[in-house]
């Protein structure tokens, strides 16, 4: 490859628009637009880039035919990725969808976290008609599926099946060593403060972090057992069922000063942290490929959010910054080298 290719964003700062550069890398432009800065919302710009790589949410949204103009926040995410897809602009302008939503209720746009949980929600409840049927947990225990099926009744759309992470928490006794009191609860995404006051450490990786949220109140004790009636030692398991999209957001206690860096890989096996660990021939289901990252820059002129995406086309990584994108070598050090990591994109393998 010419050297040109070889060249990362903080060394070259070079456009890829230029056309030289991409003939260079054979770059498909579908996946490679910019969009210009909303002020309103300046996360904006870096989580509809990530979005754009999110293919399962893209092709479902772009392929669903009774998306329509009553459905607020899907139709317009239809014309966004539509926008992307067609590749009849280099840049192109957020500020309708701002406006359409933010008239709507303000409160959503007022920081990255509250749009996000806004943005899963407000699309599960808009297709909500699209329901699926979760037949990829095999439960060997009659309660624990009655458990189940009650926790996702009305949560099991196409938008679940993408995003939707279930957290199942039992109690075994240490008498009979079977297990009961079932519980399930579902998440779109999980959170982490890194903090040196919860973790103890100056650096922690993506792993411990699940492993952390996996095992936290997870503990033995002395109390009373339904099934052999009378006080025993009973453990409480709690695992995850991960879905196809898994979305880590991180945050950081500014005040306190107390960074700890996030130690991630492009690649991450969750076999370990699931109700299936036990089973091998479940634990290569369970490869995760990060596509991509926001990160916070901070400068003189204030906080700047911006995307690292993976191009599904070429497998490169680009920094994409407002209009401007380009071309990275090392994605990790690129985060670390601009701001600090503040959400991760995975898709299984």
């Amino acid at each position: 490859m010419n050297d040109t290719g070889k060249k990362t964003y903080y060394n070259s700062q070079k456009n890829i628009f230029d056309e030289n550069f991409v003939n260079i890398l054979n770059i498909n432009r579908n996946n490679l637009i910019g969009l210009k800065p909303v002020k309103e919302a300046p996360y904006l710009n870096s989580f509809f880039q990530c979005l754009n790589q999110t293919e399962l949410l893209k092709n479902y949204i772009l392929n669903n035919k009774n998306i329509n103009n009553n459905m607020m926040l899907s139709s317009e995410l239809k014309i966004i990725f539509q926008k992307f897809s067609k590749q009849d602009e280099k840049i192109f302008d957020l500020h309708v969808f701002f406006k359409k939503i933010s008239n709507v209720n303000n409160d959503y746009f007022q920081n990255l976290y509250k749009f996000l949980n806004f943005f899963i929600f407000q699309l599960h409840k808009e297709l909500n008609s699209d329901l699926i049927q979760y037949n990829n947990f095999n439960f060997k225990h009659t309660c624990e599926i009655k458990s189940f099926k009650e926790s996702i009744k009305n949560n099991n759309t196409k938008i679940d099946e993408i995003f939707q992470i279930i957290y199942e928490k039992a109690i075994q006794c240490s008498k009979k060593k079977i297990k009961y009191d079932y519980h399930f609860d579902s998440y779109k995404f999980l959170c982490f403060e890194l903090s040196k006051s919860r973790f103890k450490c100056d650096e922690i990786s993506l792993e411990d972090c699940v492993k952390f949220k996996r095992e936290k109140g997870v503990f033995q004790k002395k109390e009373f057992c339904k099934l052999c009636n009378d006080d025993c030692y009973v453990l409480h398991f709690r695992r995850f069922l991960f879905s196809n999209v898994i979305i880590f957001i991180f945050s950081y206690d500014e005040k306190k000063n107390e960074y700890i860096k996030l130690n991630f890989k492009e690649q991450i096996n969750l076999a370990n942290y699931t109700k299936w660990e036990e089973d091998n021939n479940n634990k290569n289901k369970l490869i995760y490929n990060l596509y991509g990252v926001i990160t916070l820059v901070k400068d003189n002129s204030g906080d700047k959010y911006i995307s690292l995406c993976k191009n599904k086309e070429n497998n490169n990584w680009y920094r994409i910054d407002d209009e401007n994108i380009y071309y990275i070598n090392d994605v990790k050090n690129d985060v670390f080298n601009y701001g600090k990591p503040l959400i991760l994109f995975y898709n299984k393998d």
